[in-house]
């Protein structure tokens, strides 16, 4: 919800408890990501076109896990590249 909102930094800090303080690993805060984008809420406050951009990252961060790529460096980037997108008006 942070880099939705184009703050990166709160974004990662909250992703770090979720990796290191909750032991969840990066697919599972991928799908999180995922399952959250689908909510209602979320269905109705943003436009498909956003919706859909969101799940082509999350699939590209997924794959780059998938092939071995850190967790953190790969989830970094993606919040990165939300909060850019959040903060140019998506």
């Amino acid at each position: 919800n942070s880099a939705l909102k184009g703050e990166f930094l709160d974004a990662r800090e909250k992703l770090r408890v979720l990796l290191y303080a909750h032991g969840l690993s990066g697919l599972d805060v991928l799908k999180m990501m995922y399952i959250e984008l689908s909510s209602p809420d979320v269905i109705n406050k943003f436009s498909s076109h956003l919706q859909a951009e969101l799940i082509e990252l999350i699939g590209e961060t997924n794959f780059r896990i998938v092939e071995g790529g850190d967790d953190e460096i790969q989830l970094c980037a993606l919040l990165a590249k939300i909060a850019l997108k959040a903060k140019s008006g998506g």
